[in-house]
């Protein structure tokens, strides 16, 4: 399971203890190549990370400015703005 994968298992995790008020400690991530659902704890250092990045995009949001482009270029590929995007 990827980062970014783990990320949005956080930040849906984040909704639901927000939503809810209850504290969630793990969500999985399905993986259907291997028909597998993979555990992603939400402990310390994942919510730390989460906040980061949220912060980020509160900064990104309130400056209405596009992220720095990636690194990874492969991720253009699938990327659902890359037509709107000047870093293709």
């Amino acid at each position: 399971v990827s980062a970014h994968h783990r990320l949005q298992v956080g930040a849906y995790a984040l909704l639901l203890e927000t939503e809810w008020g209850a504290q969630v400690p793990q969500g999985y991530v399905y993986l259907p190549a291997r028909r597998h659902a993979e555990a992603v704890v939400l402990d310390d250092t994942l919510r730390a990370e989460l906040e980061a990045t949220l912060a980020e995009v509160r900064r990104i949001t309130e400056r209405e400015a596009m992220p720095e482009a990636t690194r990874a270029r492969s991720r253009c590929r699938a990327c659902e703005f890359r037509r709107a995007c000047n870093d293709r």
